[in-house]
């Protein structure tokens, strides 16, 4: 029970995080908001199977490729920006995978599903 109110609570946030990215038009702030919800995609991709050095793998590569894509569409595919980016998406995706998506058994869930 409690599980379930800390998803349903956890997905209204993230709603109200998202509905506000229309004011966040930073490369800071969507790489951001993208590392609060990239963890849920990681999930779907790894396989439980894998072994962990191949799940940190396939984060690393999630996380540079959702950075190089973010610099695309911002149009800012400078020397640094992906870097900066892939910097801010990784630790915050990290530290949210850490602290809420594994803790509420959202991640771990997804990827039992998934594989």
């Amino acid at each position: 029970m409690i599980t379930a109110f800390l998803a349903a609570s956890l997905f209204a946030f993230v709603g109200l995080v998202l509905t506000a990215s229309d004011t966040v038009t930073d490369t800071t702030g969507l790489s951001a908001l993208i590392g609060l919800v990239i963890p849920l995609l990681i999930s779907v991709i790894i396989r439980t199977r894998w072994k962990r050095s191949a799940q940190e793998l396939a984060a690393f590569a999630v996380c540079i490729a959702a950075a190089i894509v973010l610099a695309l569409l911002k149009q800012e595919l400078t020397s640094t920006t992906p870097i900066e980016a892939f910097g801010i998406i990784y630790a915050s995706a990290r530290a949210t995978y850490l602290a809420v998506w594994k803790p509420s058994d959202i991640a771990p869930t997804i990827e039992r599903a998934t594989g």
